[in-house]
């Protein structure tokens, strides 16, 4: 569970601190007159690492698990829907930066 937790906060942080932050420096410096449209993508991926950040505070050193199975599946769907915004973002990004 430990490594689970891990991998997932590395995802997470991968993500946010190291891809999003780039692209945002470049697609900001470019396309400013764009900013809202990302923004609301950003919020989204950004209520998804909540999710994620819950389940490893929850789950890093368990004293119970019995609530495992039922918090995976919110976590599953946030993950899900956290990717598809990412690479819609990340497509967005692409398609308006110079």
């Amino acid at each position: 569970m430990q490594q689970f937790c891990q991998t997932l906060m590395d995802y997470i942080s991968t993500g946010h601190f190291k891809m999003f932050e780039k692209l945002a420096e470049v697609y900001h410096a470019s396309q400013p007159q764009f900013q809202p449209l990302d923004a609301e993508l950003l919020n989204k991926i950004l209520l998804t690492t909540d999710i994620a950040l819950d389940f490893n505070d929850k789950y890093t050193d368990p004293k119970e698990l019995d609530a495992l199975f039922s918090d995976l599946s919110p976590l599953g769907e946030a993950l899900a829907n956290r990717m598809d915004w990412e690479d819609e973002y990340i497509k967005f990004c692409l398609q308006h930066s110079v």
